[in-house]
């Protein structure tokens, strides 16, 4: 019955396929369709065995789309069809090694397409080899074998998209949004066959340059990501733009220098110092209408540092200034209905770090600030609390202490990183956790060993809203070291 299904299926698709591509369409989708309606294995090593010994064998354990591949096969062979032949041989190999479930998978594979490599000049097999080694991030391999495909042009293209890939630069920046002030802020850099890159803080408000300055990345020549942590200085009260760039590769985001923090629990806003934790009496929470330009209110906070949200905001932005201090939060705030199947109170930690990137053997140096909150009241700051905090690496317990919060609910500590970590870090306790990302390499701008001069032939526009009807907009000019040289345009809102 299998067999006679198997012939009905051949002879549909390749009877009725008005070309080659369609006939290749309707075995795919038939794959589909198997899959969707029972998963299936394939478990007998002989699937991927050479074309002869492929068709010859009865399978114990076979679904359809195996036994119209042996058909096929068959089909090409008889009618001495060698160039389809081998492309449906490529494609049945690549079919078994996406089924394939038991060991040695991967080695029944490669030896089945070397083989194919060897019996024929600039073979197909060659780009089945370096999609295979490029999926598994073995980038030097899959080189070599795409480089050599592309002398043939039925899988020129394809191959051709591998090397561009696989050569492809890239870089990205992972900065923390706000950052104490006249402390070192660390960024990580992460990098794709890049060397050089420069480096550029600008303060938008004084429209200055305040760091310019290049970096050499540490070589590497696997054709991988790589990431390293740089250090940015540090700088007074503000807003900041960290710009990255190299050759055509340009990248910014926008920070803020703040001593200020908040929590936020439904009607309520809690200010506090950002460095020891303390509820701040008499700062300004200005709220802004979802278009984050259009002022509804401004409020202080009380003696206790709270301020309470207007009943009748349901979606809204804030700023949060205190003296010199300014602090504009960049996320959305949404008034969240109070679940009464909850508990009436909570405990929970927020962890403050000295930075977010660390290198083994580095020192931790934390504070926490340990918080109750209610459904039906204002939170509050938990004193003399004792928690026990625990250090993580991938799981494994590195160190546990205990802490008791003082006064305003903070508690600060210290843990040493082993100099053997590798992977990310946790700080853990029952109340809330905070991850900590580990970095081997650590450069900083006085680490630079050679000068990186190519310029950058881009304009960056940076906008910003003034009010309803304009706007200003900070175009960045990276071909030349920027000087406090920027032009200022007002703009109405279709130009932009």
């Amino acid at each position: 019955m299998r067999k006679l299904l198997t012939l009905f299926l051949f002879f549909s698709i390749f009877s009725n396929a008005q070309n080659y591509q369609k006939q290749w369409t309707d075995i795919e989708d038939l794959e589909k369709k198997e899959l969707n309606n029972d998963k299936f294995y394939i478990y007998e090593k002989e699937a991927f065995g050479s074309i002869n010994s492929f068709i010859s064998h009865k399978f114990k354990r076979a679904n359809a789309t195996l036994l119209l591949y042996q058909e096929i096969l068959k089909s090409y062979k008889k009618d001495k069809k060698t160039q389809e032949l081998y492309h449906a041989n490529l494609k049945r190999l690549k079919f078994v090694y996406k089924h394939f479930s038991t060991k040695n998978r991967d080695k029944y594979y490669i030896k089945a397409l070397n083989s194919l490599e060897t019996q024929q000049m600039n073979s197909e097999a060659l780009y089945y080899l370096a999609e295979y080694y490029f999926n598994k991030f073995e980038y030097k391999k899959a080189l070599n074998y795409a480089k050599k495909g592309i002398k043939n042009s039925n899988i020129k293209e394809k191959c051709q998209n591998i090397i561009d890939d696989i050569k492809s630069k890239y870089i990205g920046m992972d900065i923390e949004k706000v950052n104490l002030s006249n402390k070192n802020i660390l960024t990580k850099i992460t990098y794709k066959n890049i060397h050089n890159i420069a480096i550029k803080v600008f303060q938008p408000l004084t429209k200055k340059t305040i760091h310019d300055f290049n970096i050499s990345l540490p070589l590497t020549n696997d054709y991988k990501k790589h990431s390293t942590e740089i250090s940015l200085g540090s700088y007074d009260l503000g807003e900041y733009i960290v710009i990255i760039s190299n050759e055509n590769n340009i990248i910014y985001k926008s920070i803020y220098i703040s001593n200020l923090a908040y929590f936020y629990k439904n009607s309520e806003i809690l200010v506090v110092d950002r460095k020891i934790g303390k509820p701040i009496k008499g700062a300004k929470v200005l709220f802004y209408k979802d278009d984050k330009k259009s002022l509804i209110t401004t409020i202080q906070s009380d003696k206790n540092g709270l301020v309470k949200v207007p009943q009748t905001l349901n979606k809204y932005y804030i700023e949060i200034k205190y003296g010199k201090d300014r602090l504009k939060v960049q996320d959305i705030m949404k008034y969240t209905k109070i679940d009464k199947s909850r508990k009436k109170s909570k405990e929970k930690i927020d962890f403050f770090t000295d930075k977010d990137i660390y290198k083994p053997d580095d020192d931790i140096k934390f504070k926490g600030i340990i918080v109750k909150q209610f459904l039906d009241k204002k939170p509050k700051v938990v004193p003399n609390k004792k928690v026990k905090i625990t250090l993580f690496n991938n799981n494994k317990k590195i160190e546990s202490k205990i802490f008791k919060s003082d006064e305003f609910g903070s508690i600060y500590g210290l843990f040493h990183i082993p100099q053997d970590t590798i992977g990310d870090i946790n700080l853990s306790s029952k109340l809330g956790n905070k991850i900590l990302v580990i970095q081997k390499n650590r450069l900083d701008k006085n680490s630079t060993t050679k000068k990186f001069t190519k310029n950058i032939n881009k304009t960056i526009n940076i906008y910003k809203e003034l009010d309803k009807n304009s706007a200003k907009v900070i175009k960045i000019d990276t071909s030349k070291p920027i000087r406090g040289e920027i032009v200022i345009e007002r703009l109405k809102p279709r130009d932009r």
